[in-house]
């Protein structure tokens, strides 16, 4: 497509807009978590998650919103790093969190959990949520978007889904 009839086609559209939503089957991760509700903490326990996510914006020269192979590769990443591991909120002010040796020990009042710190990851946020987690990926993936489609683009929306309709979900711009 040339550039006048890309032009066109983006000035055509300018009543909608395009986006484009991946979600593979590929991209799930199971996950355990430890999570609080205010002086309550819920069981270690987990989920299969399945991930989607929403990016909007207008075309590139390219025709496309997003190069979904450079997406496929950013969220195939993340999900390296959170698949079959336990997801510990180092930020959540009910848990003490210590790493001892090649154990990483969380303290609850006075219940411990202690686990080999090579299943854990510490992420920097205050609790375990499907809506922390959306905001967490959709962090990552910006974080690794190129300068272009940063700017270009006008919202991503990652959505998080723990279980059969039940999910979470994180939409914001990607110029901040």
């Amino acid at each position: 497509m040339s550039r006048t009839e890309r032009e066109s086609v983006n000035n055509s559209a300018s009543k909608g807009s395009y986006s484009v939503r991946i979600y593979r089957e590929d991209l799930n991760f199971s996950s355990a978590h430890i999570s609080t509700y205010g002086d309550l903490l819920e069981g270690q326990h987990g989920h299969n998650y399945q991930l989607s996510v929403e990016f909007r914006g207008p075309l590139n020269e390219d025709s496309l919103v997003v190069d979904f192979r450079h997406i496929k590769s950013i969220l195939k990443k993340i999900k390296e790093t959170l698949n079959h591991r336990t997801l510990v909120p180092v930020q959540n002010p009910h848990l003490k969190v210590q790493h001892i040796a090649k154990s990483t020990r969380i303290r609850f009042k006075e219940e411990r959990i202690e686990l080999p710190t090579r299943d854990v990851v510490l992420l920097e946020v205050a609790n375990i949520t499907s809506e922390i987690l959306s905001f967490y990926i959709f962090d990552a993936i910006i974080q690794q978007l190129a300068d272009e489609d940063r700017k270009r683009l006008e919202t991503l929306s990652v959505e998080v889904i723990e279980s059969p309709g039940q999910s979470g979900c994180y939409v914001g711009p990607l110029d901040f």
